[in-house]
């Protein structure tokens, strides 16, 4: 539950989040509306008093009507203060649909002040916070959409920071300020929102009260509150008929009765008219809404007299919504609390999207610790013990970790099984004589969200360990005040279990980078020989061999695209290449073609010929040069200091053969830019003479793996990248496994028939079904997601059949339309669900 929750609240904050920024922003602009529009307008929407009488209501309207008539504007209505140099607010009458026009008027004189400078921009910023500048009725639903979001963020929210201590309100309303970069960034984000949940509460419920009208007639009822629909009254023909009436009798019929007001909204009469309608607020109001309204003839007799305090208390709840939402309810302290909830949203939306993107930084970097650990993982047998290192990690940085223990370990020959706790049940623990559990610390002390199963597993467990010895390394933050909690309570409960702790808990704070040599010294106190175990440099340097360069051939002469290159790499004489399993990884170490080194070499006035000595060893200039970044300019005595210029990036490609064929194939195309070639496509295609040899390196690449049961495969890809599903193809023609299925795709088949005699021999065999896909050769172009969405039966019956989806080749275009593709054939939770099962497997670049 609380990893689909935390699932919940990532996704609504990654989309609706983003959204409620621009409404929290724009709320907050509109919070103090008023005041910030008296400051851009002095002169006009308050006048200096000057000791000056105000004018009566009916009399400023006659002023205001004889200065109107002229400009052919009618009066809609007039609104007056009591407040003394507060200008009257006049709303003129405007055509169906249009928004009316305002301006304000001196109190004293009746003169037409104008419009408000600015009124324009909060306009817009209202249409924007409401509807999100959409038509009205679409942008009210997805704002109702929105602030149902928030509720659900607020909530999940709630339940993901939910401390040990939930009694405590320091737990609750506090942050260590002490804390640095992500640690304190989620103090501030999880505090601030914790604060603000009063407000967000009142925004949200009253912003979903007016988007949907199912709500709002629910709320109405339940206040005894029945809106009737109001038919629309036609604008009176001619204003100046109002002259007619006498509106002074009126005035002072409702100054007799109304009491002390602040405000008075009155609208002229139809000709002929026999009363007038007020509504006004008085001075002691609760809020800006809790409006009277009275009735008077003409002849100053009161027809109605409606007050708000008479009003039920359901009806007079509803009047105050609009006064809650903008924070006037509770005057200027309420509207501050309002505008800093409103400026909340952007500043949580800001730190989520920064922490989802660091812990997408976090993964990649994890992804890339990965493909570093070569060869497979052993099974913990009887005779042959292996150790096991689990890690329980929230941010990607305990699994890095124990991604670079387990490579140290097994660069010095020892048997690892690495594996998450979040996929281990405690009763596995007795089959290991040896483990090292590397775990982070995730809230209050808690164990990180994939691992809270296995936590409970391990605190109700009653199977003995006395046969584990064990070490702990537990990473956290000294600033909380549980540190490394889930390090201690693993470490204490695996000795109340019976297991034998090799060393003390070895707790490491975040911020100590230096520490995590502290725990591989620590190691050694096991008995194993780990001498190598804190030279993180060392995997960068493993694992290189050299091969022989044997034939490349052109796959697609004629084509329109880029060409594309069979490479054929095979073993140096007497010697053997590594074993490999389907689906691993090719990095090569690309050179300069001779071209580009005379060049330069030309261009510093050197001579490649001549020899140099690079760590003791002697070689000529060219060589050293070759596999070397070369600098725009060589600065001056820099000539001999060729070797302390960096190598160049290795590249990888995807290898297209299996261990069996004894040659490591690859497909590649070759790239060109304004420079010439690509540097490896460049140097594997045409500039290495066949016969040289090529530093390689083998990665593993377990998540590509190939299923070798008796089920249904398929393999979608475009291009190169049929190099990867080849190696497995192989693999399964190999095994006589059939049930496959191949959608591949290029550009024309009469020139991009890519490996056709191979497949077509498979086909034959009743092994393989191939659906090729020519996007130049169809109207409009056609791609292998077109394929898939035109067998969309047959891939849910593939699926429901236990299968395996497997693609390869570029991750933008290809990869993101066969994502999708699938998205929408199966729907988001199965792809979800395949991809965590293994049985969706990727190897896009």
């Amino acid at each position: 539950m609380h990893r689909i929750t935390f699932y919940l609240h990532w996704l609504l904050g990654l989309i609706a989040g983003t959204l409620l920024m621009v409404i929290g922003a724009s709320g907050a602009v509109l919070t103090f509306e008023d005041q910030i529009l008296d400051l851009l307008n002095p002169g006009v929407r308050v006048v200096a008093p000057a000791g000056r009488v105000s004018l009566s209501p009916p009399a400023l309207l006659e002023k205001l009507q004889q200065n109107l008539q002229g400009n052919g504007k009618a009066i809609g209505n007039l609104m007056v203060y009591a407040e003394p140099g507060r200008s009257a607010r006049v709303m003129l009458q405007a055509a169906r649909g249009a928004r009316p026009e305002v301006v304000y008027a001196d109190p004293y004189s009746g003169a037409v002040l104008g419009s408000a400078a600015g009124q324009g921009f909060f306009d817009w910023t209202e249409r924007l916070h409401r509807f999100l500048l959409l038509p009205r009725e679409a942008g009210r639903i997805v704002g109702g959409i929105l602030s149902s979001s928030l509720l659900l963020l607020l909530f999940s929210g709630i339940y993901l920071r939910w401390p040990g201590r939930a009694t405590s309100l320091r737990e609750w309303l506090s942050f260590n300020p002490r804390l640095r970069g992500r640690p304190l960034l989620w103090s501030v984000h999880a505090v601030v929102a914790t604060w603000v949940i009063p407000v967000w509460l009142i925004l949200a419920g009253t912003g979903i009260y007016w988007a949907f009208d199912g709500v709002r007639s629910v709320v109405d009822g339940l206040a005894g509150v029945q809106r009737q629909m109001r038919p629309r009254q036609p604008p009176p023909e001619k204003q100046q008929a109002a002259e007619e009436v006498d509106l002074r009798a009126a005035w002072e019929g409702f100054a007799a009765q109304a009491g002390a007001w602040s405000n008075v909204r009155l609208s002229p009469p139809r000709p002929a008219a026999k009363s007038v309608e007020f509504a006004w607020v008085a001075q002691d109001a609760p809020h800006e809404r809790a409006l009277n309204r009275m009735r008077v003839g003409v002849d100053g007799s009161v027809q109605k007299d409606e007050r708000f305090a008479t009003q039920s208390a359901g009806r007079r709840a509803l009047a105050a919504i609009y006064p809650l939402h903008m924070g006037r309810y509770f005057g200027l302290p309420g509207q501050l609390l309002v505008l800093l909830a409103a400026l909340a949203l952007p500043l949580l939306g800001g730190t989520g999207w920064w922490l989802y993107l660091q812990r997408r930084r976090q993964a990649s970097q994890t992804q890339r610790e990965k493909l570093a650990l070569v060869g497979d993982q052993p099974e913990p047998d009887a005779e042959a013990p292996a150790l096991l290192i689990a890690y329980a990690s929230q941010t990607g940085r305990a699994e890095g970790l124990a991604l670079r223990t387990a490579r140290s370990l097994q660069q010095a020959g020892h048997r690892i099984v690495l594996r998450s706790l979040a996929q281990m049940s405690p009763l596995e623990l007795a089959g290991y004589p040896q483990a090292l559990f590397v775990v982070s610390t995730y809230g209050d002390g808690q164990a990180p969200d994939a691992a809270r199963g296995f936590a409970r597993a391990l605190g109700s467990a009653g199977q003995r360990l006395d046969r584990l010895s064990y070490a702990v390394l537990a990473l956290g933050n000294r600033q909380y005040p549980n540190f490394c909690g889930f390090g201690r309570f693993l470490h204490e409960r695996l000795q109340q279990l019976g297991a034998v702790p090799q060393a003390g808990l070895h707790t490491v704070c975040e911020s100590q980078t230096d520490a995590y040599r502290e725990w591989f010294d620590s190691l050694q106190r096991l008995g194993v020989d780990i001498d190598t175990v804190d030279q993180e440099a060392a995997p960068e340097d493993a694992g290189w061999i050299s091969c022989v360069l044997g034939n490349r051939e052109l796959l697609n002469p004629g084509s329109q695209g880029a060409p594309l290159y069979g490479v054929s790499l095979h073993a140096r004489e007497g010697e053997a290449l590594p074993h490999w399993a389907p689906g691993a990884l090719l990095e090569v170490r690309p050179r300069h073609s001779l071209e580009v080194v005379q060049a330069w070499a030309e261009k510093h006035g050197l001579d490649v010929a001549q020899q140099v000595e690079i760590d003791g060893r002697r070689d000529t200039l060219l060589n050293v040069l070759a596999c070397r970044k070369l600098p725009d300019l060589l600065e001056a005595g820099a000539s001999m200091q060729f070797g302390q210029l960096p190598f160049l990036a290795p590249r990888r490609y995807s290898v297209a053969s299996i261990a069996e064929d004894a040659s490591l194939q690859l497909i590649v195309r070759q790239y060109l830019h304004a420079g010439g070639l690509g540097l490896a496509s460049g140097w594997l295609t045409e500039h290495c003479p066949v016969g040289d040899e090529i530093p390689v390196r083998l990665l593993a690449n377990p998540s590509f793996g190939v299923s070798t049961a008796a089920l249904p495969c398929l393999f979608v890809g475009a291009g190169s990248g049929l190099a990867g599903l080849r190696g497995l193809l192989r693999e399964r023609i190999r095994l006589g496994l059939g049930q496959n299925w191949l959608v591949l795709g290029e550009r024309n088949a009469q020139y991009d028939m890519l490996c056709a005699a191979e497949l077509d021999a498979y086909c034959e065999a009743g092994l393989l079904e191939v659906n090729r896909v020519f996007s130049r050769d169809a109207t409009p172009p056609a791609y292998v997601q077109d394929s898939l969405r035109e067998h969309a039966e047959k891939l849910r019956q593939l699926v429901a059949a236990g299968g395996f989806i497997h693609v390869c080749g570029s991750r933008h275009g290809m990869g993101e339309g066969v994502d999708e593709a699938l998205r929408e054939i199966l729907g988001y939770a199965c792809v979800d669900e395949l991809a965590a099962n293994g049985r969706y497997r990727r190897d896009v670049y």
